[in-house]
């Protein structure tokens, strides 16, 4: 869905089939895996999403599987987590907020130890 709206013309918030679907994901997100919940991130931030719980939800299970991750996905995080979803105007929705301090803080702390296993690819 992500790929067919790259222009974020259409609104998934409203859609029927994805509420039942995140509310579905809000759900099944703290049994599974480190990927699964980067996949998450991605679907979350691609579709533009605007339920605060859901982002909470994502952010908690980061946090629980940091220790999986490799620094390109802390970086990755990083990225995701900080993006503004902007409106038809282009303004960010103000009421959002994807994660709390301590989440980038957390991040940021155990980067440096992943920097000499970086790569550019």
């Amino acid at each position: 869905m992500v790929k067919h709206d790259r222009k974020y013309k259409f609104n998934w918030n409203n859609h029927p089939i994805t509420a039942e679907a995140l509310a579905d994901l809000k759900n099944r997100i703290g049994y599974m895996n480190s990927k699964g919940v980067l996949q998450t991130a991605l679907i979350l931030d691609g579709l533009q999403i605007l339920d605060q719980e859901a982002w909470n939800v994502c952010q908690k299970n980061v946090l629980r599987l940091l220790h999986r991750y490799r620094g390109r996905d802390m970086a990755l995080f990083l990225d995701l987590f900080d993006k503004d979803v902007l409106d038809g105007d282009g303004m960010p929705y103000m009421h959002l907020r994807k994660a709390p301090e301590e989440f980038f803080e957390r991040i940021t702390a155990l980067l440096p130890m992943h920097i000499n296993f970086m790569d550019n690819a």
